[in-house]
């Protein structure tokens, strides 16, 4: 199934970044502007969560989705007839 070799798909997945991507600086931005504190990467919790806020007890894991994904994605024609339907009512 897969069209990469596994060498190649390793050598793809390290040129990944796993911190500080689009969206954790959008949050980590929209955080500080709103004026909370956090505290980012903690290793002392439990699936190391990307953002903390210590005083509220949140901690937040932030997701890259990759750009392709969302390019490539489609409607479903029976969702789309469903959709539409919908509207007209």
């Amino acid at each position: 199934m897969d069209r990469l070799t596994a060498e190649h798909r390793s050598w793809n997945m390290s040129r990944i970044k796993g911190r500080d991507t689009g969206p954790e600086r959008k949050v980590r931005s929209l955080l500080h502007r709103l004026g909370f504190r956090f505290s980012l990467r903690r290793r002392d919790l439990p699936g190391r969560p990307d953002i903390v806020l210590p005083r509220y007890e949140q901690r937040f894991s932030c997701m890259a989705v990759f750009g392709t994904a969302i390019r490539n994605a489609r409607t479903p024609s029976y969702r789309r007839r469903d959709r539409n339907s919908g509207l007209r009512n």
